[in-house]
């Protein structure tokens, strides 16, 4: 867990034990991170940078001193070998872990990542950022209301004779995927198709887009509010999008290959903003979590709410997350605590406290 506090904290999700505290960042915790292979942590905040930690010592392996303002997200590559790091001050930052990607294992040395390159494509904060799942490409969107997609090994480095002499910096080759009436706050890639990309935006619309082709392959339209958050099913068929109009959508690609029908499903039930929401282990269930301070369960085929988390937060409700092979929930709200459920039965297990009022979580993969 990672908050306002600033130290972010590993606890044993069971018994609720604080096993380690990693103390270092100067301001609040905006992301956190496991590597893939669960030894390292990823943290990200309002101090400008983004820290690579050893959870097994605690100690801090890097510190990035890459931007110059906050620093929204950060995100591994599926090998852990890449970082990508962005802000507010508008950059996209590639980091490179030292050593031969093809002979080390992820981690294998102590050694800090290196500055791979920085993207300049954007213009204004860049709120998200994903690898691709072959970890080729990324894709990041921002407040200028594009989704750009790059790739980090071509990227022109910075000429700075030129921004001294106040000239534009030079054209970077990316796929500029242009349609978006809003910033644009997050962004996925398919699981199982790497040419396929999702995008959210404050314009209240989701967009799919080929980015072999740069084509708009179909825009889902249905919220009412502000578009926080969207994912894609484990198994790449089904789109799950949650707004600031208190609803959860879900879409069903139907002639997938072709990518030709689309048609969605509304989860209602939330009195308030609709803040986070992800698919089960299995995806046949989704959870939900509210400004209305609560948490909710609901079924991938029918629609139907299953169980509503009800009884603990005192406000906002802004994450939840499956863990234990779906059996849990865990859900972060802004009253400083964590709190852990049993799904069958709604049962609150454990409260995690104090855990800082940014209410954002990340279960580890054991």
């Amino acid at each position: 867990t990672g908050g306002s506090d600033r130290a972010v904290r590993i606890l044993d999700a069971a018994t609720g034990e604080l096993k380690l505290t990693l103390a270092g960042h100067e301001d609040a915790v905006l992301s956190v991170k496991f590597s893939p292979d669960g030894t390292h942590m990823l943290t990200s905040g309002y101090d400008n940078t983004a820290v690579v930690w050893d959870i097994t010592s605690g100690r801090q392996v890097q510190k990035m001193l890459g931007h110059s303002w906050w620093v929204w997200t950060a995100r591994f590559s599926p090998n852990g070998q890449r970082i990508v790091t962005v802000g507010q001050d508008g950059k996209a930052i590639v980091w490179h872990k030292a050593g031969d990607p093809n002979v080390d294992p992820p981690f294998a040395t102590a050694g800090p990542y290196r500055k791979l390159t920085e993207f300049p494509g954007h213009e204004g904060a860049i709120y998200t950022a994903q690898f691709s799942p072959d970890g080729k490409y990324i894709a990041t969107g921002g407040y200028d209301k594009k989704v750009l997609v790059w790739d980090p090994d071509n990227v022109e480095p910075v000429d700075i004779e030129r921004r001294l002499e106040g000239l534009p910096d030079q054209r970077q080759p990316y796929l500029e995927l242009a349609g978006h009436d809003g910033p644009v706050r997050a962004v996925a890639f398919s699981p199982n198709n790497s040419r396929l990309l999702l995008s959210g935006s404050h314009d209240n619309t989701l967009r799919l887009w080929d980015i072999s082709t740069g084509r708009l392959v179909k825009t889902l339209r249905g919220h009412g509010g502000r578009v926080r958050s969207c994912d894609f099913s484990p198994d790449g068929n089904w789109v799950l999008s949650a707004a600031h109009d208190d609803f959860v959508r879900l879409w069903n690609i139907e002639g997938y290959q072709e990518v030709r029908v689309l048609r969605s499903r509304v989860l209602k039930g939330h009195t308030d903003a609709v803040l986070s929401a992800r698919f089960s282990p299995s995806g046949k269930q989704v959870v939900t979590a509210s400004r209305d301070r609560t948490a909710s369960l609901w079924d991938v085929n029918t629609g139907a709410r299953l169980r509503e988390f009800d009884e603990g937060h005192r406000f906002l409700a802004s994450s939840a997350e499956f863990f234990d092979g779906g059996r849990r929930l865990a859900t972060g709200a802004g009253d400083n605590s964590v709190r852990i459920w049993e799904v069958a039965t709604g049962t609150e297990l454990k409260v995690l406290s104090p855990t800082g009022r940014m209410g954002t979580l990340a279960v580890s993969p054991d």
